[in-house]
């Protein structure tokens, strides 16, 4: 289990930090007051729940105060999600290879939920695993991808050419761009 802190794309590097119960319990454990994120960061393996205090918290977050979460709730799956798909050719210029960003529709689920970038093939081909189900929002773009694409601002330029899919844990969905 991987805990971040919102607002940053970097994992904490104190340990340890979270402690994952047999029984799916999560207790923080020394981190800083603040509001926080969790990622599963084991193969085969996806987040596709999340309770502090009984409230949803996979699109908003959870804070943590002076005293350790006791009440945090993970739900896990090693159902694969999978995104395959094909980029068409955008313009007769451009060059053979795309850029395909997945990012959530929901606006207020950016800071939080997966994202993904990656390369099509030469031919086009693309595929993305591991994704949470969700509606998404897919881009395929010959352009310089900024490193900072995941920031609110880019998210929501790359938003008003995304293409809307909806990906369902455990199946694979299939999406020409």
């Amino acid at each position: 289990v991987a805990v971040s802190a919102i607002g940053t794309t970097h994992e904490l590097a104190h340990a340890p930090l979270a402690r994952l119960e047999i029984d799916g319990t999560f207790k923080t454990v020394g981190l800083p007051p603040g509001r926080y994120k969790v990622s599963i960061n084991k193969p085969g393996w996806q987040l596709i729940g999340l309770l502090a205090g009984g409230v949803d918290a996979r699109t908003t977050g959870f804070d943590v105060g002076l005293v350790d979460r006791t009440d945090i709730v993970l739900r896990t799956s090693d159902q694969e999600t999978v995104l395959t798909g094909v980029v068409q050719r955008m313009k007769q210029d451009a060059p053979d290879g795309a850029t395909v960003l997945v990012f959530p529709a929901d606006r207020t689920a950016w800071p939080f939920a997966s994202k993904a970038e990656v390369n099509a093939e030469p031919d086009g081909r693309f595929e993305i695993r591991y994704l949470g189900p969700r509606d998404y929002l897919a881009v395929a773009t010959a352009e310089d991808v900024a490193e900072d694409w995941l920031s609110a601002e880019n998210l929501a330029k790359w938003a008003s050419r995304g293409t809307p899919l909806t990906l369902r844990l455990g199946q694979t969905s299939s999406i020409t761009l």
